[in-house]
């Protein structure tokens, strides 16, 4: 109910603190569950193989939602940015309806990973050119499905939202497989491979 439009008004106040989400936005996002750094050795999280490990990209943490014929592409702390980006708003044209997926944009060209100063030109414009949609190219880099079919999986273990994820953009045309893609996990099977791979994070445009 804090995202999207509103009136600082005692009428939503009241509204905000109801039960019933019923009124609900059909744009509305769901809460972004942000990372932290983790304060102790890795090796206290345990078994290496019950983590899924993801590269940190430098982008803007986004989710990406389809309802009711409707595409919305939410920027955290900035709010809607559908159209920043209307190429990725075009490509999820070709989702199915009743899904959010939770993941980062990146400015991309050529299968690299742009630097964030690229991104940087788009940020801050209500509307953009075709000329700079040309010279800064971005993609979505999907990492976690929070609905589907129009219902909240989020209670659903990690590794199985991430396998229906898969299946639900190996069902996009190739136009929109270009724009949206699944951020390519971290193989490592254990925690000295995965600080192995950390150390070179870099070379794959991601900071760690």
């Amino acid at each position: 109910r804090l995202s999207g439009d509103w009136s600082p008004t005692p009428q939503f106040f009241a509204t905000l603190l109801q039960v019933d989400t019923d009124d609900t936005d059909v744009s509305r996002p769901y809460p972004f569950q942000l990372a932290w750094p983790l304060e102790s050795d890795v090796e206290t999280l345990g078994d290496r193989m019950r983590w899924l490990v993801d590269w940190k990209w430098n982008g803007i943490r986004a989710q990406l939602i389809s309802r009711d014929g409707q595409t919305f592409l939410w920027a955290r702390g900035d709010g809607l940015v559908t159209d920043r980006f209307p190429e990725i708003a075009a490509a999820a044209e070709s989702l199915p309806d009743g899904v959010a997926i939770d993941g980062e944009i990146l400015a991309w060209a050529d299968g690299t990973v742009l630097g964030f100063g690229e991104l940087q030109r788009r940020v801050g414009r209500r509307t953009v050119s075709a000329k700079l949609v040309r010279e800064a190219p971005v993609v979505f880099f999907a990492f976690d499905l929070l609905e589907c079919e129009h219902g909240d999986i989020r209670y659903r273990a990690l590794l199985s939202r991430r396998a229906l994820l898969g299946e639900v953009l190996e069902r996009l045309d190739a136009r929109a497989r270009a724009r949206i893609m699944l951020t390519p996990a971290v193989n490592a099977s254990s925690w000295e491979e995965v600080a192995t791979r950390r150390s070179e994070a870099r070379s794959h445009g991601a900071e760690g």
